[in-house]
């Protein structure tokens, strides 16, 4: 079997992977969700492009966005762990591997800078009511993508984590100067920082030449890459190849202990809660997501439409916790009654939901007015309560 065969084949189980797990996210009540708040957040996008300033700093908001979008992602390699050993003997006959990947990468990537450049040229065309240069930012985006996967995979081979670092943090200054420049016409600096990173580019690849494959690295990378998707995935269906992984949270104090036998539970899941499988990182991502939307778009029920559709959003992503130590025997040293389980379960969700309407209360009264911030707070209340009596519901019919 050749090296274009093992890559075809890879990326042919990794494309039915992906698809069988989207079947389950993009189907049912979350969709509707999803629907709803796109279509909201269309409306309102479309009003408030009706009076936005001349002065709106677009151009700053298009460098800082696409230099995120073009800073992140690699190479899909598409590597198994094994490969470490069995692929080695073709390790210098890999070159078609790669360029494969780096096309399908690149495609991919792409697609995302295509959508970045769709969300925000209504408020450029708004703002400067020019249209064309936006193609022009588009092509030096995907020339900015290209140079950046070249870099970000010729550095794995001879880069320190430091290094990695330091090289993130200049590509995206050099990739948001870039985009930012084009706005400004400033041709001179802007060929400047694409002949700086092409020379870098090039320093790279010959670099990397007297460098072996970063066998360990790049497959630690696509193991953390399919890791992220499965965890996403997890959400809505059960996922065999996840790895439960657990952080240690040092800047987190908790307590060492507990005091009473009937709070084992609750001892437990909090740190399941705040250690394992990103469950604490998805309601912080969840609600700062909330936070930025109130804050751009000030609009007093639409405000509490977003809160509870984040609620909503926030309350079944930790559902799943429920069942985070099913496979594992220490729930069964202690004799606690199912009933107690469920409650522990219930007790937790309804407390972080309660934490997050607190915060959104406290943005909306920063952003509309106190009476807004208690009517959003009344009504977050409310569907966290009545959504715990419907998981209670559910729970005991299961």
């Amino acid at each position: 079997m050749n090296n274009q065969q093992i890559w075809f084949d890879r990326f042919q189980f990794y494309i039915k992977n992906v698809s069988r797990y989207l079947r389950y996210m993009l189907s049912g009540h979350i969709v509707i969700v999803f629907f709803f708040m796109i279509g909201w957040a269309a409306y309102n996008y479309q009003e408030w492009l009706k009076d936005v300033p001349s002065d709106f700093p677009i151009d700053i908001i298009m460098g800082i966005a696409f230099a995120i979008f073009l800073t992140m992602g690699s190479i899909s390699s598409f590597l198994k762990s094994a490969d470490q050993v069995y692929l080695l003997p073709l390790e210098s006959k890999l070159n078609g591997y790669f360029i494969r990947s780096f096309v399908v990468s690149f495609l991919f990537q792409g697609l995302i800078l295509f959508v970045v450049a769709l969300l925000l040229s209504p408020t450029y065309q708004a703002v400067h009511d020019d249209g064309v240069a936006l193609l022009y930012v588009l092509f030096l985006a995907l020339v900015l993508k290209a140079i950046n996967l070249c870099m970000v995979f010729f550095g794995g081979f001879f880069q320190t984590d430091s290094e990695t670092l330091f090289n993130t943090v200049l590509r995206f200054g050099l990739s948001g100067l870039a985009i930012y420049s084009l706005l400004l016409s400033q041709w001179i600096v802007l060929m400047a920082i694409i002949g700086s990173m092409i020379f870098a580019t090039i320093v790279f690849m010959l670099t990397a030449r007297k460098y072996p494959l970063p066998w360990e690295r790049l497959v630690a990378a696509e193991s953390q890459s399919m890791d992220r998707f499965y965890r996403l995935a997890n959400l809505f269906t059960d996922v065999p190849h996840l790895q439960n992984r657990v952080k240690e949270r040092k800047w987190l104090p908790l307590k060492s202990g507990f005091t009473k036998p009937e709070k084992a539970l609750d001892y437990l899941l909090i740190r399941t809660f705040v250690r394992a499988n990103d469950y604490l990182g998805m309601v912080v991502r969840l609600t700062l997501i909330a936070a930025v939307i109130l804050l751009l778009l000030p609009l007093a029920y639409g405000a509490i439409i977003v809160a509870v559709a984040f609620l909503y959003l926030t309350a079944l992503q930790l559902v799943p916790i429920r069942s985070h130590h099913d496979f594992q025997l220490w729930l069964d040293l202690y004799p606690i009654p199912d009933q107690v389980r469920k409650k522990a379960v219930t007790g937790l969700i309804f407390k972080v939901l309660l934490i997050q309407s607190a915060v959104l209360a406290v943005i909306t009264l920063i952003a509309i007015s106190w009476i807004v911030a208690v009517e959003l707070i009344a009504v977050c209340v409310a569907f966290a309560f009545l959504f715990i009596r419907y998981l209670l519901k559910k729970f005991s019919q299961a």
